[in-house]
Parts: structure tokens; sequence; C-alpha cells
């Protein structure tokens, strides 16, 4: 488990601190709290998401920190091999820091499928950046921007299941779904998997075999609700139509995860000042 500890006086633009907690018997007790990061700077933590994986005792953290009085904020992973001591490399940047409020913090996410390959993106102002490391993240390649003139801040979410690398992201009001057959080198054709054209956000996504399932935040009603899509086939081809699975109109932050018969998502209600 992760989470940032807000440790500054201003609301909007806060010092953090980032922790890590685990547990090896399910939960019962739990090692920690770790800190990762000492008073990081971010730009605004308002339904921030992290992301990480972690296989015991490999953890690793993709961040991105902002450094002020720089147009350009700094991309990091955070790494351990003993689940508790991180180590820390720079492997690109991103200048996500004066966009609009409500995405002034730019979205990263990783994925690993043995812990010695790991592929992370992140958002770039209106575009997607990819790198990849094949040593455990000892070494990154060079960053490279996979697609980009979109028309919004992408909010990108990524998943390696072999044979593919699986990504979507928001542009222009819908969400858009792509896989690479070959490491993140090329990108198929980008399908759209939404069909209403209205604000949306955080999109996740997670697989089981040939299975694919994705949710995100919907603002087609005019307030926050939960949608859904799916693919059989590894994402050649998806459901016709996207599927609405909360229309209370306080909807927000969701994740998914699949196992062999079932999809389970959670998400957060929003009453009032309340969030639960």
């Amino acid at each position: 488990l992760m989470w940032a500890l807000i440790c500054g006086a201003n609301p909007i633009l806060p010092v953090e601190d980032i922790y890590y907690i685990y547990s090896e018997d399910k939960g019962n007790s739990w090692q920690g709290p770790f800190l990762v990061l000492s008073k990081g700077y971010w730009a605004y933590p308002y339904n921030f998401r992290l992301s990480f994986v972690a296989n015991f005792p490999k953890v690793y953290i993709p961040l991105i920190e902002h450094s002020w009085g720089f147009l350009v904020d700094t991309v990091k992973i955070f790494y351990s091999y003993n689940s508790s001591t991180f180590n820390s490399k720079i492997i690109g940047i991103s200048h996500g820091f004066n966009l609009p409020i409500e995405d002034t913090t730019p979205r990263i996410s990783i994925t690993s499928y043995d812990m010695d390959t790991v592929f992370v993106v992140w958002e770039d102002m209106f575009s997607i950046k990819f790198s990849s490391s094949f040593d455990s993240c000892l070494t990154w390649r060079p960053e490279t921007v996979i697609f980009e003139g979109l028309s919004s801040t992408p909010q990108p979410y990524i998943k390696y299941s072999p044979p593919y690398l699986h990504l979507i992201w928001r542009n222009n009001g819908l969400i858009h779904y792509s896989r690479s057959s070959d490491y993140g080198n090329t990108w198929s054709e980008p399908i759209i998997i939404s069909q209403t054209t209205s604000p949306k956000r955080y999109p996740e996504m997670d697989i089981k075999g040939n299975f694919i399932a994705a949710c995100w935040q919907d603002f087609r009603n005019g307030k926050p609700d939960l949608y859904y899509n799916f693919s059989i086939d590894t994402g050649n081809t998806w459901f016709n139509i996207d599927i609405c699975i909360s229309d209370t109109g306080r909807s927000i932050s969701p994740d998914i995860r699949v196992d062999s018969n079932y999809v389970y998502t959670t998400w957060t209600f929003r009453e009032g000042n309340l969030f639960k």
C-alpha cells in the first residue's frame, strides 16, 4: 500500500511525503511505513493516484516531481530490492504544471510482468511519453513520444500482459485504446471504446487471458458516473456499447480488476464534502 502525506500549509500547492507499507500475511500484519520520497513537491493532490508494481521483495514506484521555479517536472523511478530502502533514477521529463487546476498533477502509470521488464507511460501536456527497462530498473531507454497532438491531457494507463502492452487514455471526450507487440516500439491504430463525447477522467484497465476490462469516470449526464467496456479477443474488438456501472452522479476515481470468473470495480463516492 502507498499513500501521500500532505505536510504543507497551502492546500493548493502542498508539500508531500510518499510512504509505502507491505504485508507478508494477507494483511493481518504490516511492515513499515517506509519513506519513499521526502518533501516532494506536487502541483495538486486532489484525486492523486499513486501507481506502483511489487513482487516481494522488489518494489517499483514512478513519480513526477515538480521543480519550483522551473517549467519542467522530473519523471523518476523509485525502486527497492528489499521493500524498505529506495533508490531513484530520472527517466524523463513532463510539463504538466501549467494545466487547468483539475489536471495539474500529470498522470503516470507503470506495469511489469516479471519485475525484470518494466514499462512506464506518463502525460506531458497533450502527449503520451513512454520508457522501458529490461534489467529491473537499473537502466532505462530514452523517453519517446508515442501519441501527441491530443486535445486534452491524456491521463494514460498501461498494462502488460504478454505478448502485448495495452494502453488506454482519454482524448477529445472519448476513451482510446492501443496495443504494442514489440515492447512499445510501435503501436496499433487507436480504437475508440466509449460512445458519447463528454468529459472523461481516470481510465483504468485490467486483463486476464484474452479478456480486457476498462472503466472510467464519465460526465455525459453532467455529473460524474462510471462507465465500462470490455474486449474478449485481446483488444482486437470491443463491445459495441459502453455500460454504465454507477449513475449516482457522485462516483469518482474508479479502479477495476478481473479474474477468471468476475470483474470487480471500486470507486470513491462523493457526498457533499465527504469522500467515501
